[in-house]
């Protein structure tokens, strides 16, 4: 997400795969908007790349580019979320080989890093050997391959990962992803900025696009976890209580919920806990199904829905 001034002299801001102009007190979504204007120093020299540890600068007056790298020690990136990815690597957005998994010939880690635009990823699944990643803000799935000896983020076929777009309405933070009945995949999410309800979408991996978007499943409330039970049948997740950034809660509990994804709606919905804020963890396992709230394990049958 950012805001910056165009070289039109408007201000533009965007979020995920959203692009608005700023005009005083209106807003006009827009499809395109015109270069950034280059940054310049004081002495009139101009910063033509950046990147993490490097720069480079453009002097006009002589024509001489030159580049720049520093190193700054800090105290290291939070570790947001891990999943379990391709060869029984862990992997957030690198990847680490446990003790006994080889990595693959040439595999150096610093070749299966890099950064994408936007924030973290928020949810992961892996495919096929490949790593669905879906990110901050606006739910953009991206698809990753391991086995590939490079990173290049972007939209093209020669990418990787290849970048698909966003989910859908009423995705910003993919907090949860699953898979669901005929190997569909189930994405859980809280919504944009200023809104109540999430959504739940269905993203289908032989076409990489959603086709199925369920907005307000629980009203108000956001989607932040999510568990495919097969012996039901029934996707069963858990709500947390507040919508996106900026709003305040207007539910006074989240909600432990049901959702029939052959008759494409949801058929059960109850409030285990009293005042609970979410329900973070849903699973899956022998015919049951587990969700947390804080400290406490829930454990639902989903045969007497109870």
């Amino acid at each position: 997400m950012g805001v910056s001034r165009r070289s039109d002299g408007n201000v533009y801001a965007e979020f995920g795969a959203n692009l608005m102009r700023l005009d005083d007190e209106t807003v006009t979504s827009v499809s395109a908007a015109p270069e950034r204007p280059q940054m310049k120093l004081q002495d009139g020299r101009v910063v033509t790349s950046f990147d993490r540890g490097r720069f480079s600068l453009l002097d006009p007056k002589t024509g001489r580019s030159v580049e720049r790298t520093f190193r700054y020690a800090s105290n290291g990136d939070h570790i947001f979320v891990v999943g379990l990815g391709p060869s029984g690597c862990v992997l957030r957005q690198h990847r680490h080989a446990p003790r006994g998994v080889p990595l693959r010939s040439g595999g150096e880690r610093e070749r299966t890093s890099g950064h994408m635009p936007g924030g973290e990823v928020y949810s992961m699944l892996e495919h096929e050997r490949k790593l669905y990643l879906c990110y901050y803000g606006g739910a953009v799935m991206n698809l990753y391959d391991p086995a590939k000896p490079f990173w290049k983020f972007g939209a093209g076929a020669d990418c990787n990962p290849v970048s698909f777009g966003g989910v859908g309405d009423g995705h910003l933070r993919p907090r949860a992803m699953i898979y669901g009945p005929g190997g569909l995949i189930f994405v859980g999410s809280e919504p944009p900025y200023g809104e109540l309800g999430g959504a739940i979408g269905v993203w289908d991996p032989k076409l990489n696009r959603t086709i199925e978007n369920y907005r307000h499943l629980i009203k108000n409330q956001s989607i932040v976890s999510l568990a495919w039970e097969p012996k039901s049948g029934l996707i069963f997740g858990g709500s947390g209580n507040y919508g996106g950034g900026g709003t305040r809660a207007v539910e006074k509990e989240a909600l432990f919920f049901a959702f029939d994804p052959r008759k494409r709606e949801k058929v059960f919905e109850a409030a285990l806990s009293s005042g609970a804020r979410n329900y973070p963890a849903t699973f899956a396992a022998e015919g049951k199904v587990f969700t947390t709230v804080g400290d406490h394990l829930f454990v639902f049958d989903p045969q007497a829905m109870r």
